[in-house]
């Protein structure tokens, strides 16, 4: 049986439903980006890593992806596998931190891009304000 594209999506939603309740740095993400003046942004890994432990307690299988830009450096977000679902899809709660990639273009607005950012995996990265090369799964093993 495969799930529905409308399964997928509520079961990503309640994930990160679960995951924004629980931690006060994806409300951080969600809510405050790029004021940082009272919370501090912690690195694209760690929630990665995070979100993976909440979408495995959860029941659900996943791993982190890192992808290379020559421009901005590494970059992490957490793949999920879906029960039922031939296809995994990504998740990345940092994505916000590339409203200023690009440059000399100017900034975007960080709320333009959505939190957590959401698509097809595998597939392209959907910002196009970065380019990412070299991508491969990291097998993960996230720390309580």
């Amino acid at each position: 049986m495969n799930a529905s594209p409308a399964d997928v999506a509520a079961s990503i939603a309640h994930l990160c439903d679960l995951f924004l309740l629980e931690d006060l740095d994806a409300q951080g993400w969600a809510f405050l980006y790029p004021d940082e003046s009272e919370w501090e942004s912690p690195d694209c890994d760690v929630m990665s890593e995070r979100f993976l432990v909440v979408a495995r307690r959860e029941g659900y299988d996943g791993h982190l992806v890192r992808v290379d830009s020559v421009d901005e450096g590494p970059h992490w977000f957490t793949v999920i596998t879906l029960p039922d679902h031939d296809g995994r899809v990504a998740v990345d709660w940092t994505a916000r931190q590339f409203h200023n990639a690009g440059h000399p273009a100017p900034p975007i607005d960080p709320r333009s891009i959505a939190c957590p950012l959401v698509f097809a995996w595998p597939g392209r990265y959907p910002l196009s304000v970065v380019s990412f090369g070299v991508q491969s799964a990291q097998p993960s093993v996230p720390q309580p």
